[in-house]
C-alpha cells in the first residue's frame, strides 16, 4: 500500500489496510498465509515521519523437525522513523544510534510504501527455528517415520562415526 505523503496530516493519520502473500515479495515459499492484517499510524514532523505499525497475520508452513503442518500466529507492534532519502544522503557520514530501539528507514519522493515497510517487519518476527512443539523427537533418518506418533525398530548405529570402534572393546 503506498501512501502520498499529501495524505499524512500534522496529527496522527490512520490506515488500516491488508496484505497478500503476493505483496511481501521476500517471504520464503514455504510459508503460506491468505491475509496479513496491518495498521499504521503514521505523523508528520518538519524532517521526517514517525510510523507506528501493528500487523497481525497466521503462517502456515511445516515443523522443522518433523515436517508436520503448523500454523505459526504472528502479531506485533513495532516503530519506525521515516528520512527522505534526499537528507539520508546529505547525513551519510554520521551514523545515528537511537537509544528509544527505533528504527530508521528511508523514503523516495512523495510516497511511502507501506507494504514494504510491514513486509519487512513480518521476516523481522519469523523464528529461525520453528517446531510443532518445544518436545518434538523429528523423523528418523532411516525409515524416515515420525517419532511424535510412534516407535521406529531401526537400530541407532552409525558405522562412519568415529566412536564406532569403541563398541568392540570389551567391558
Amino acid at each position: 500500500m503506498i501512501i502520498q505523503l499529501h495524505q499524512i496530516g500534522k496529527e496522527k493519520s490512520r490506515f488500516e489496510f491488508d496484505l497478500s502473500q503476493k505483496q511481501v515479495e521476500e517471504l520464503e515459499d514455504r510459508f503460506q498465509f491468505s491475509q496479513m492484517h496491518c495498521v499504521a499510524e503514521l505523523k508528520q514532523n518538519m524532517d521526517s515521519l514517525f510510523l507506528s505499525g501493528d500487523l497481525s497475520v497466521d503462517l502456515e508452513t511445516n515443523c522443522d523437525c518433523c515436517l508436520t503442518g503448523v500454523i505459526l500466529p504472528v502479531e506485533t507492534s513495532f516503530e519506525v522513523k521515516l528520512l527522505a532519502e534526499q537528507s539520508q544522503t546529505q547525513q551519510s557520514n554520521d551514523s545515528e544510534v537511537s537509544l528509544q530501539g527505533i528504527d530508521v528507514e528511508t523514503y523516495n519522493g512523495f510516497e511511502v510504501d507501506l507494504g514494504k515497510l510491514f513486509g519487512d517487519q513480518l521476516l523481522l518476527e519469523i523464528p529461525f527455528s520453528i517446531k510443532c512443539k518445544d518436545s518434538c523427537k523429528g523423523i528418523c533418518s532411516h525409515c524416515g517415520k515420525n517419532l511424535n506418533q510412534n516407535q521406529c525398530n531401526c537400530q541407532a548405529e552409525n558405522s562412519d562415526s568415529p566412536f564406532a570402534i569403541l563398541k568392540q572393546l570389551d567391558p
